[in-house]
């Protein structure tokens, strides 16, 4: 089966090209002019109504990443502790930037709104808590894309064995500037996800964080600030 590996504006340009070919084709004076235009042009117009190029199957690339492919990453984990406790974790803004790596503060304002600031230069992100519902839904977006969102929901695992984390991230409505912003909130890979799914269930369950952490950029680096105070709020709620 083929994937759809072409953006979606590359491919409106692909089918008005080849409808132009296919014109032009059809006025050549020469069979091998109609041939040769027609053959490109017809090419060209399949190439963007089915979203598929062989040359970009070829090379192990393509474009509908960007424009016609929703991107996003889910993390799970089993955790030994309550819901409530788990929510209170996610919930509470000295928590949170203890979770998510790159995250260094998060501010609350009246209305849901909070503001994350990253470390480094990745800056400052606007977002509003859109779903506070204790003890088991939490739902993050970004203000000016509201599309970008995070989701944690959490549930009882089976067997009365503690609670099933689940988190994930969504860009509902895909495109070049809501990727752009998720990557400057460190949220898009789910490498980040898993890590901060991790540090929840280590933080909760043993009262630690781990020392070090993948990062959104591949690197690994100690704990900064954040992390610090994460380990003392686990100790403080052994």
């Amino acid at each position: 089966m083929m994937r759809t590996n072409v953006g979606s504006g590359e491919r409106a340009v692909s089918v008005l090209s080849g409808a132009a070919l296919l014109v032009a084709a059809g006025r050549s004076g020469s069979a091998l002019g109609r041939g040769a235009l027609g053959l490109a042009g017809g090419l060209l117009v399949l190439r963007g109504a089915t979203g598929w190029s062989a040359a970009y199957s070829a090379l192990g690339v393509g474009t509908a990443d960007r424009s016609a492919r929703p991107e996003g990453a889910r993390a799970s984990v089993t955790i030994l502790a309550p819901r409530e406790r788990v929510f209170r974790a996610w919930r509470d803004p000295d928590s949170l930037a203890g979770l998510l790596p790159g995250l260094r503060e998060v501010r609350e304002a009246a209305g849901g709104r909070q503001t994350w600031t990253f470390a480094g230069r990745r800056g400052a992100v606007a977002v509003r808590l859109v779903r506070d519902e204790p003890p088991d839904t939490l739902e993050w977006r970004v203000e000016r894309r509201p599309s970008v969102s995070l989701h944690v929901r959490l549930v009882p695992a089976p067997g009365d064995r503690g609670t099933e984390l689940h988190a994930r991230l969504d860009h509902g409505r895909p495109g070049a500037a809501a990727v752009a912003v998720a990557r400057m909130a460190d949220l898009l890979t789910g490498r980040v996800l898993a890590t901060a799914v991790r540090i929840t269930k280590a933080r909760i369950e043993t009262g630690h964080v781990p020392t070090a952490t993948v990062q959104p950029s591949g690197e690994r680096r100690a704990p900064h600030a954040a992390w610090r105070r994460a380990r003392v709020l686990a100790r403080g709620e052994a």
